[in-house]
């Protein structure tokens, strides 16, 4: 649990995505008897599919078990705000749980847009509960087939911060190096963890402090990555692009909110994610703004800037990415801020 400069406490979220049968509670099985994952709350679909040891737990009552590593594994009701409000009642009601943050697995075909979107809009988690990573299981026996025939299986994987790909035990060479390409078309930005019967150091998939800002720094290339800035990547099969964004002077907040908002208004149906770390003029340190579809998630202020780069950039991801292109550009054109792009 981490705390504002108010005082009140907030318990950062991963999303934990994938399709059936793509390894997500395996996974979990495996990172939640890791030390790094004390003092994490899990809500799962059935407390029974993990199997967890029974010694190693201990029920509290019918739809909720502890377990000695100190995490805290929940049934997840229908409503998520209301799964997240029990869970926040009872940390502050009981002395014995040390909770730090929330993992949350979906089912195998959730498509991730509206959790995230609940996770930013609804006043009653939206400040406390605060996302801050979104893992992606991709099977690498299985994957092509279902990000050429399913549309949950292609946001998945396109809104992820991290994607681990399993199952690498079982799948050809051949074939596993195609889902990594397949990955990379979908979403460039995200770092590709292959695992084996869900082995995987969890503090690679926690984001705390450190590890968030190594992430946002990751997804808006801080560092420099060989691609020219402005690349637009999509595989031709999906439809799902990225673009990405540089200003090199600072933005003032007025044009940033109008563009996003125009942003926004245009694309919501297709905008699948956006991401960035801006420098905005009357702030020495660096904003990060996201959100998905038509929600923005509170904009955040990181301690300093990652590197001695305070470019402001910013990554959009979008369906039908080829058939809006013209579109996209006409609004970045107009939209006062001197970005820089693909042509």
């Amino acid at each position: 649990m981490s705390s504002e400069p108010d005082g009140l406490p907030r318990w950062p979220v991963t999303l934990l995505i994938g399709m059936l049968g793509s390894g997500k509670t395996t996974l979990l099985r495996h990172i939640l008897l890791d030390p790094a994952m004390r003092g994490t709350a899990v809500l799962i679909n059935e407390i029974g599919e993990i199997g967890i040891d029974h010694h190693l737990i201990e029920r509290i009552d019918g739809e909720t078990v502890l377990m000695r590593s100190g995490c805290l594994c929940c049934t997840m009701r229908a409503d998520l705000p209301q799964s997240l409000n029990a869970l926040r009642r009872r940390w502050l009601g009981d002395d014995r749980l040390d909770l730090r943050r929330v993992v949350i697995e979906t089912t195998g075909l959730a498509v991730p847009g509206p959790i995230l979107r609940e996770l930013a809009t609804n006043p009653l988690v939206a400040s406390d509960f605060p996302l801050s990573s979104v893992v992606a299981t991709v099977d690498a026996q299985h994957a092509l087939r279902q990000t050429r025939s399913r549309e949950e299986a292609r946001q998945q994987i396109a809104v992820a911060d991290i994607v681990v790909l399993t199952k690498t035990d079982l799948a050809n060479k051949a074939t596993t190096a195609a889902v990594r390409r397949e990955v990379s078309g979908l979403n460039p930005r995200a770092p590709v963890i292959a695992v084996t019967s869900g082995v995987v150091d969890a503090k690679r998939l926690i984001a705390d402090h450190d590890r968030k800002e190594e992430d946002i720094r990751a997804w808006a290339d801080v560092d420099g990555a060989p691609d020219p800035l402005g690349h637009v990547t999509h595989a031709p099969h999906n439809g799902i692009g990225t673009l990405s964004l540089e200003a090199r002077d600072p933005i003032a907040w007025a044009a940033l909110t109008a563009f996003l908002s125009g942003l926004v208004g245009e694309f919501a149906p297709s905008l699948l994610r956006f991401k960035g770390i801006l420098n905005v003029l009357g702030s020495d340190l660096p904003v990060v703004v996201h959100g998905v579809h038509d929600a923005f998630y509170p904009a955040e202020t990181l301690e300093a800037w990652p590197t001695q780069d305070r470019n402001s950039r910013l990554v959009l991801i979008l369906d039908r990415m080829a058939q809006q292109r013209e579109k996209l550009s006409r609004l970045i054109g107009s939209s006062g801020i001197d970005w820089s792009i693909a042509g």
